[in-house]
């Protein structure tokens, strides 16, 4: 009963409900942003576009602290660092796992193993990896995809 009431209300405003893209807050990321313009172009109180703003704001604080502390992020500024070390060279993934383990190896519950790092390096990075001598590197054309990832997990300079 309810979900037919709701229905009938989105049929009743449809032609009234316009995106306005202006409403996007340069502070937030994107995803949020795009999650928020249609709810903040339906939303007729300023005050209340504020509230909505203003809880943005701390959830996406949030999640970029959360995010900068991860296994990703470690294993991230790992790369970013070998990758400043050599431009125009593949980086091996068991480098990565040496520099990661080293810096911040002792953070977490699990030993980090070149296959572990291998997998948040393709799975959660979505950075692609190829193997070349027997060994699986990310080839240097993946640069700056590396560099963008810093910059959304908060590690290093982003470059």
């Amino acid at each position: 009963m309810l979900r037919n009431k709701l229905l009938m209300y989105r049929f009743s405003t449809l032609h009234r409900a316009q995106i306005d893209e202006s409403l996007g807050d340069p502070h937030l990321s994107a995803r949020l942003n795009q999650i928020l313009v249609p709810l903040l172009s339906v939303t007729e109180s300023e005050a209340l576009r504020t509230a909505i703003r203003e809880s943005a704001r701390g959830l996406d604080d949030r999640l970029y602290a959360e995010r900068s502390s991860s296994m990703e992020a470690g294993v991230l500024q790992a790369l970013q660092e070998l990758c400043a070390r050599s431009t125009d060279v593949p980086v091996p993934i068991a480098e990565i796992a040496t520099t990661f383990a080293a810096q911040r190896g002792s953070e977490f519950d699990r030993p980090i193993t070149a296959r572990l790092v291998g997998s948040i390096v393709r799975t959660r990075l979505r950075l692609a990896t190829y193997k070349r001598h027997g060994v699986y590197v990310v080839p240097a054309s993946e640069r700056p995809k590396v560099i963008e990832l810093c910059l959304r997990y908060g590690v290093g300079g982003g470059g």
